[in-house]
């Protein structure tokens, strides 16, 4: 009957909420389902604690909950937001564990967004999908504009379920310059995908639709298999591929990276897999454990995009890995700004302190090549040597490819580097 009701006949006004409490797979994943069934009994306790006598609260689905009320309060889908983020505040101790979760809400109120509570509803979940794909921890109100981009990213969703069967994906590989011997030395794997309808989406775009919606796996497990294939037409170089988060995180990483090598051949020493800040902030027994065992197993690591987000020096003390990937911003910037001098070459002096090489990423001139390599930078990676570029084309950038050596710093860079222009 509640669904059938008109609010704008009423003059009530209603507001619905939608609540996913964020990464809840990976608790049941590590700490077990007993313990997700426990944590999921607590929250539904908490926000019981912070709604009012008439108010309506309902689990939906496995770790999702709605809330439906009425009230003549202007600014009650605030109140509402505020007393749900209460409910999260503090940690929740499950079997003498502390566990800290967070949550993704959104909201739609009557008679703004809906008529009916059914219309509710369907456009909270659509600003819940916006809140997660914000970044959770995070409550979203709904907007008619935000329903055309939910619209198109579930569009997208759909396409990229069946994009590796009609092989719209493909690799494109940028490569890796030595500061010591100006010689290519690897290439980092780009993923990409031409839409037959759309045409080419960007990475930005598809990859967190592919993390939100759980088809990262699927599509990572894609991108590495592919890789390996690849990485037998340039046996002398090492082939860098990203994992997300996500990714990093699923439960067979370490048999699929083994029956990959040993399928096509490759060394594990060949493979450099670049992982994120993102894994690390939420660092647990079994991220270090799993990061450990990809290191014994011949496995190379970078930490990737280093200067951005929460970086700290932190990790490069706590993880151990063998290359830094410093962020292009710093690159982009290192000839105005001091500052940016001074973190490159902090970063590469502790890291090659620590025993790591340092990566220059989005290298675009030669006066910023040469700088990088002054700042003790070991590699660079940029579109000054070549675009991400297809497989073929990469191997005859090779070919033609001409090592030269790096001269010391000047006023004005007269070094010479090997400068093919983009392939």
């Amino acid at each position: 009957m509640l669904a059938k009701t008109d609010f704008g006949e009423t003059g009530e006004r209603a507001i619905a909420a939608y609540i996913d409490i964020d990464r809840f797979k990976d608790i049941n994943d590590t700490l077990g389902h007993e313990t997700g069934d426990k944590l999921i009994k607590a929250v539904s306790k908490r926000l019981a604690a912070r709604l009012r006598a008439n108010d309506f609260l309902a689990r939906f689905g496995g770790d999702e909950f709605a809330i439906f009320c009425v009230s003549s309060d202007a600014d009650a889908d605030t109140r509402l937001a505020a007393r749900i983020a209460s409910a999260f505040a503090e940690p929740f101790a499950i079997d003498g564990q502390t566990i800290r979760v967070t949550a993704s809400v959104g909201i739609a109120k009557a008679p703004e967004h809906g008529r009916n509570a059914d219309e509710l509803m369907r456009h909270a979940d659509i600003a819940l999908y916006e809140a997660k794909n914000e970044g959770r921890d995070r409550a979203m109100t709904f907007s008619s504009e935000m329903a055309k981009q939910v619209e198109t990213r579930r569009a997208i969703e759909v396409d990229l379920r069946t994009a590796i069967e009609r092989e719209e994906l493909r690799l494109n590989y940028q490569p890796i310059v030595s500061c010591r011997t100006g010689a290519i030395v690897g290439a980092e794997a780009l993923l990409r995908w031409r839409h037959p309808l759309r045409g080419e989406i960007s990475p930005a775009t598809f990859i967190p639709i592919a993390e939100i919606s759980g088809l990262m796996p699927e599509v990572g497990a894609w991108m590495l298999e592919q890789a390996m294939k690849d990485a037998k037409l340039w046996p002398d170089l090492e082939i860098a591929v990203n994992l997300s988060p996500v990714q990093f995180n699923q439960t067979d990483l370490q048999s699929l990276l083994k029956r990959l090598t040993t399928e096509y051949d490759v060394a594990p020493s060949r493979i450099v897999l670049e992982i994120t800040e993102g894994v690390l902030l939420e660092a647990t027994d079994r991220t270090k454990a799993v990061l450990q065992g990809l290191q014994e197993m011949g496995f190379k690591t970078a930490l990737d995009d280093f200067g951005t987000g929460y970086s700290s020096l932190a990790y490069l003390c706590n993880f151990k890995f063998d290359k830094i990937k410093i962020d292009r911003s710093f690159v982009t910037n290192v000839s105005s700004a001091i500052t940016s001098r001074t973190i490159v070459q902090s970063v590469a002096s502790l890291g090659r302190g620590l025993g790591m090489q340092i990566v220059a990423e989005g290298v675009e001139s030669e006066y910023e090549a040469v700088m990088m390599s002054h700042f003790g930078c070991t590699e660079l990676q940029g579109y000054f040597f070549s675009r991400p570029i297809a497989a073929p084309q990469l191997t005859a950038l090779i070919e033609k490819f001409e090592p030269r050596h790096m001269g010391p710093l000047s006023d004005t860079p007269s070094c010479e580097i090997a400068h093919t222009g983009t392939a």
